[in-house]
């Protein structure tokens, strides 16, 4: 605290940055799992062949990965708080 008994802004700028991380970390993982989800779905239904099919299946593991990745980064965060 500074001498007037307010916060220092650097503390309060700190938090707000923290929670628009912890709020990104959020939306990549929501994204990461619909993407997976659509292009399991795609990986599942698609007509097109084995080269389309194994393009969203590639893809389908590596959004399933990168979500699970960004849940664990949302825990460490808030373990650490």
């Amino acid at each position: 605290m500074n001498t007037k008994g307010k916060p220092h802004s650097s503390i309060v700028e700190t938090d707000s940055a923290i929670s628009r991380k912890q709020i990104k970390t959020i939306v990549v993982f929501t994204f990461c799992v619909i993407l997976a989800a659509f292009t399991l779905w795609g990986a599942m239904y698609s007509s097109e062949g084995y080269v389309v099919k194994s393009v969203f299946g590639v893809t389908s593991v590596v959004a399933f990965l990168q979500a699970l990745i960004q849940l664990s980064n949302v825990q460490v965060k808030e373990e650490k708080e």
